[in-house]
């Protein structure tokens, strides 16, 4: 992150030195910025600027990926606020500059022309080398966006998963059949350079602790995605329907707000915030219909399409959730009289295996007064010691049942 603002940082002073001194590589610098409007020959149809707004918008894209990962924060309440009140207007700030100094630099023709304006900047100014040295630097800090957004699409998808509203192998952490046991062989088949890294870069558990068949799932996606058209295309066909789904977000947020006033909101924005948001994006939306009409109807029926899906998986996950249920319907009655097991109530806990180890210790803590101490100890020992394997963890549990029930 300092790198790429560091970056940033240099394109906005070289360029005013530039337009001060006009020292440049390449004979003067242009100073056509002086002479003309700088929206002189510009479209002024409505649509236009949205497809325009678009392409803007694809450059700050990311401002929403500190949401979705905010399961991870250790105070989000805390750090959340933080993270939006400084980094969005920081970045804005840092990319006007940069742009500004591009219109210092390089003649519109050229900006209009080339879909790599730092590469004809550092060549404008430095030459060969410049265009070289930009070249990379851009591609770091391309590469530095692509693992953020990696990370949390991953989350998103394996998020999903766990919940029910994709398949149950997207919800699954690395290659093996569950977590405890990719942990356990993590754990139990360590080779001298892994335990160097791990010294270096984090604990036991964390070293490729990633939902891989969610990675796998975006980058099929992605994959199809890049294939089909140009760039342009791209950018038109993502910005049309992630707005959609920005939309209905931000219109539940505002229904919530109507609907529960009272509920307990950690962070809470100004509602005028998401009213204004709305508005944007059905603007975006709507003059998109006529700027690009195919692009928006492909956007329409890719969305369609994919209601059956969601309709047929959210059927299947409450049948899920029946069943849990009923097992923990039958826990509760086979644990009525403390003094004994009944087979109705392993028959339960035989179907709670499927859930979380965290779900099921808090099922244990509600069905078996006195375990709430062992509970919040286990609890927090897992929170804060991520080298607990879930297996022995679950061990434990299952013997505090027992003491209980004995």
């Amino acid at each position: 992150m300092f790198f790429k603002f560091l970056a940033l940082l240099g394109v906005t002073i070289i360029g005013i030195v530039v337009a001060s001194t006009g020292l440049s590589y390449k004979g003067e610098p242009e100073r056509e910025w002086r002479t003309t409007g700088w929206f002189e020959g510009t479209s002024t149809d409505v649509s236009s600027w949205a497809v325009a707004l678009y392409a803007g918008l694809w450059a700050f894209d990311g401002w929403d990926n500190t949401n979705y990962v905010t399961g991870e924060f250790k105070n989000p309440s805390r750090d959340l606020p933080r993270a939006i009140h400084t980094a969005m207007p920081a970045v804005i700030l840092c990319y006007m500059l940069a742009n500004i100094s591009y219109f210092f630099v390089l003649p519109s023709s050229t900006i209009n022309a080339t879909n790599t304006v730092a590469v004809q900047f550092g060549g404008k100014v430095f030459g060969p080398i410049g265009a070289l040295v930009l070249a990379l630097v851009v591609s770091a800090s391309c590469f530095g966006a692509l693992n953020a957004t990696a990370f949390t699409s991953g989350r998103l998808v394996y998020a999903a998963g766990r919940e029910g509203y994709l398949p149950s192998i997207f919800g699954k952490i690395g290659i093996a059949g569950s977590a405890a046991s990719a942990a356990g062989l993590r754990l139990r088949h360590r080779s001298w350079f892994r335990e160097a890294l791990i010294r270096i870069f984090g604990d036991d558990v964390g070293i490729g602790y990633t939902p891989i068949y969610a990675m796998m799932f975006n980058f099929t996606l992605t994959t199809i995605y890049i294939s089909v058209g140009e760039f342009a295309t791209l950018v038109t066909f993502y910005g049309v329907a992630g707005y959609t789904f920005y939309f209905l977000t931000v219109l539940g947020l505002i229904v919530l707000r109507i609907r529960e006033p009272h509920l307990e909101r950690p962070y809470k924005t100004w509602i005028t915030t998401p009213i204004i948001f709305c508005c944007v994006s059905l603007f975006l939306l709507s003059r998109a219909v006529f700027a690009e009409p195919l692009q928006t109807l492909l956007v329409l029926g890719f969305n369609v399409a994919g209601v059956p899906v969601y309709s047929w998986r959210i059927r299947k996950r409450d049948g899920k959730n029946l069943l849990n249920v009923e097992a923990v319907s039958a826990v509760t009655m086979g644990m009525s009289n403390r003094n004994h097991w009944t087979t109705d109530a392993k028959s339960g806990c035989s179907q709670l295996r499927r859930w979380t180890m965290q779900d099921t210790i808090l099922c244990w803590v509600e069905l078996m007064p006195g375990a709430e101490l062992t509970y919040t100890e286990k609890h927090t020992e897992y929170s804060n010691n991520k080298r607990d394997e879930h297996t022995q963890v679950m061990m434990d549990v299952e013997d505090v049942g027992d003491d209980v029930a004995r």
